[in-house]
């Protein structure tokens, strides 16, 4: 399996954090947003059928957030309610890192960060009803 850079559908510039080896964007499933805004900045959701977090075929991701593009990657072939739960976790990981970043939330682990947006996206997702 090769593996390249994911690229930004647009400019076509290499989003280095994130890799795919076959897949493609897709239009975002109905009813979901292609843009997100947190915190006053706008972040683009960008829908791909194949995310890996390294060029690795062990690293297989639902999603992933680069604070960097401001951008939010959702695997849309899972369930529906896998897509939702992916995308507000990503938006959590904004959230918790936005937060590290101004000094709220010192000492927060990758790990312990990791842990509480699963468990705090799906306790969104019932908060809203979806």
């Amino acid at each position: 399996m090769k593996f390249r850079a994911l690229q930004d559908p647009n400019t076509g510039i290499a989003i280095k954090s994130f890799w795919t080896s076959a897949g493609g964007f897709e239009p975002a499933p109905s009813e979901l947003p292609t843009e997100v805004k947190i915190h006053g900045q706008k972040y683009r959701v960008w829908y791909h059928t194949d995310i890996y977090s390294k060029g690795s075929k062990d690293a297989r991701i639902a999603g992933g957030t680069s604070i960097q593009w401001r951008t939010i990657l959702v695997d849309p072939a899972l369930p529906r309610h896998m897509v939702l739960d992916t995308l507000y976790h990503e938006m959590m990981h904004v959230y918790m890192r936005l937060a590290k970043d101004n000094g709220k939330l010192l000492g927060l682990s990758d790990e312990l960060e990791e842990q509480l947006c699963a468990v705090l996206a799906p306790a969104i997702l019932d908060i809203l009803g979806k």
